[in-house]
């Protein structure tokens, strides 16, 4: 058999140096650069997104929420 021509390559971001603090939280998330993201919560309904370095959770309910970052990896959050 032979290996026939490269169609695509998808980019890969490393998130490998990515963080977010604090978590658990009660109020503002601190993002290590900035992103575009989406915060959904457990039953995954889009609670707010954004494009920014922090974002700031103190009106939401307590609870576990999803922070998708750059539409490819996803964070679980706890928010007290």
């Amino acid at each position: 058999w032979s290996l026939g021509d490269i169609l695509s390559v998808s980019e890969i971001n490393d998130f490998n140096d990515f963080h977010l603090y604090p978590n658990p939280t009660t109020s503002k998330v601190n993002l290590s650069r900035k992103s575009e993201w989406s915060l959904s919560d457990s039953l995954g309904r889009l609670v707010k997104s954004g494009n920014s370095k922090e974002f700031s959770m103190k009106r939401l309910p307590s609870g576990l929420y999803l922070l998708k970052v750059d539409n490819a990896i996803t964070f679980k959050i706890i928010k007290k």
